[in-house]
């Protein structure tokens, strides 16, 4: 998967997610009937666990792809699941923001023609900044999840193993003569 192609599998996971949240929304209020009444914890609720779950659901998907494409295989499921969750943080604090901040509805709601029922404007404006979400996490995600694990990491803290060292000094290990630099060949002696 080339990074055109992956940009686009993004864009459709925003997509996605903006016409769901809308769905949701607009949806919920129509078969509840709740009309003007536009935060009712119905609809908050439903739309918090529901796009959640759809957003991670959808973003561990993309990113185990993402990371076989990159590493030929998954390398770590419990790294994918983990990126996952990036999408999904940015997602709820986004949500909050826009519920605890209503002025961030009218910024979209606004841009609506006056006779649209509220319901619609606050639809509008979750699926607006749950697009935004979706790709700034997604962004972030999928560059985490396409870094392969090596087999073999370096680890500072294990043993060096049969690397001789030259000779201690204080907590500083005297360097290794470096075939690669020539007339190198370790610290000076004292």
């Amino acid at each position: 998967m080339n990074t055109f192609q992956l940009l686009l599998v993004l864009m459709g996971q925003g997509v996605f997610m903006a016409l769901f949240t809308f769905a949701i929304m607009y949806g919920i209020a129509n078969v509840f009937e709740i009309g003007e009444q536009v935060m009712d914890i119905r609809i908050t609720t439903a739309f918090f666990f529901l796009s959640c779950m759809a957003l991670y659901g959808s973003s561990f998907g993309i990113f185990a792809g993402v990371q076989k494409d990159s590493c030929g295989e998954v390398k770590s499921w419990k790294q994918v699941a983990m990126n996952a969750l990036i999408p999904t943080l940015i997602h709820v604090v986004l949500f909050a923001i826009v519920v605890f901040i209503p002025w961030f509805q009218g910024i979209v709601g606004n841009l609506l023609p006056p006779d649209t029922p509220a319901f619609g404007k606050s639809a509008a404006a979750f699926a607006y900044y749950t697009f935004w979400a979706t790709l700034l996490g997604g962004s972030l995600g999928g560059t985490m999840s396409g870094s392969c694990k090596a087999e073999d990491t370096y680890d500072p803290l294990k043993p060096l193993g049969d690397i001789e060292l030259d000779r201690p000094l204080g907590n500083v290990t005297a360097a290794l003569p470096n075939p690669e630099i020539p007339g190198f060949t370790g610290l000076p002696a004292e």
